[in-house]
């Protein structure tokens, strides 16, 4: 049996844009902790980001919370682990001075 791929098309909104005092435009996606970050999410994050990789778009988690299954040692991804994996500037509970100041 044959495998064809396809592609469909959605609109994302981020939660909001900051604009630094460079006059820098950082879009920023706010997540919760449990449900708000399940895999649905972390993949349209990811496919938005690829397809638009002039959007400086980055993650504010609520809480450093687990995110996907357990592993086999027994531990869990963190959001914070799958941001960095990802390649996505993140910060917990807030938006830091430095994102600001850029």
């Amino acid at each position: 049996s044959e495998r064809f791929g396809y592609t469909m098309e959605y609109t994302y909104r981020p939660d909001f844009r900051v604009r630094s005092r460079t006059g820098k435009i950082i879009w920023i996606e706010t997540k919760g902790g449990g449900h708000s970050f399940e895999p649905s999410i972390r993949a349209k994050l990811i496919a938005f980001r690829d397809q638009h990789p002039e959007i400086d778009l980055r993650i504010v988690f609520y809480a450093d919370a687990k995110a996907g299954s357990k592993r086999k040692d027994g531990s869990f991804m963190r959001q914070s682990d799958w941001a960095t994996k990802n390649n996505f500037k993140f910060a917990i509970r807030h938006i830091p001075q430095e994102w600001l100041d850029e």
